[in-house]
């Protein structure tokens, strides 16, 4: 279910989507042709995302790629998500491969848990060879977000991790 204003041509303003299983990759591949904002597509073009999510339940107020509000909740198997160099030759995006996940969180935080056995991390800028691959990594994960203290600053951004356990290859 979407949520518009009147008329065809008035962006989507909310909703709630689930689903009881979704191809990241085709998904992202399809999301030309859906009400997304350019921020979102872009996104999207950027991450490559890839693995399959399973009993995924979500709702939000606002535009998509700026809701007001938010609540999700899924599981991820198999998730990969490109990494990025920075253009400063400094420390880009991270990216991984082989993850699986679940979580549930709102725009104020939420948790997760991540298994990432046989899978990689890629942290370009960080480590000469960029590529950490693991044989098992695991932990659990929770999160907090406190709005931004004045209009357009950053949100206040908190996570704790959990549980950690890694060997690598």
């Amino acid at each position: 279910e979407l949520l518009a204003g009147p008329g065809a041509t008035h962006p989507v303003t909310g909703g709630e989507f689930s689903a009881e299983r979704l191809d990241l990759e085709l998904m992202a591949e399809l999301a030309e042709r859906l009400p997304l904002g350019a921020g979102v597509r872009r996104l999207l073009d950027e991450l490559k995302p890839q693995g399959t999510v399973s009993g995924l339940v979500a709702s939000w107020q606002g535009p998509l790629d700026a809701p007001t509000a938010y609540r999700l909740q899924g599981e991820v198997k198999g998730m990969a998500m490109a990494s990025a160099a920075s253009p400063d030759g400094g420390i880009g995006r991270p990216g991984w491969r082989g993850a699986d996940l679940s979580f549930s969180g709102t725009q104020t935080g939420g948790q997760a848990r991540l298994a990432l056995d046989g899978g990689a991390l890629e942290l370009p800028g960080v480590f000469h060879d960029a590529v950490v691959p693991f044989t098992q990594l695991g932990a659990r994960l929770q999160w907090t977000v406190d709005a931004a203290r004045a209009a357009g600053g950053a949100p206040r951004i908190g996570v704790k991790v959990r549980d950690l356990r890694f060997a690598n290859a």
